[in-house]
């Protein structure tokens, strides 16, 4: 099981091929992992904002990518996404890389 230091750090060092390779402006952290309470079946939170949107074949294969490169399962979500009460919940636990 990584860490949260280490999953930030994968992700900066990654976020120049991920805005190359699927148009992503920005990628943070959230829930168990970014609170250091994740378990040996935790998933991986990430919030994602995009510079082009992609469509839905893209948003799957960057969520394939990132879990065979964590080698854990990741869930991503975008702001627009997001309702209010869950927004304000996320924003409490994001790190951004």
């Amino acid at each position: 099981m990584v860490s949260k230091i280490q999953l930030l750090k994968q992700l900066k060092a990654e976020l120049p091929n991920l805005a190359k390779d699927f148009h992503v402006k920005r990628i943070g952290l959230f829930g168990s992992y970014a609170r250091g309470e994740q378990k040996n079946k935790s998933d991986i939170d990430l919030l994602v904002e995009f510079s082009e949107a992609p469509d839905f074949l893209e948003f799957i294969a960057l969520e394939q990518y990132l879990s065979e490169k964590f080698e854990e399962k990741v869930d991503l979500v975008t702001p627009n996404a997001l309702s209010p009460i869950i927004r304000t919940n996320i924003e409490n636990d994001l790190v951004y890389a």
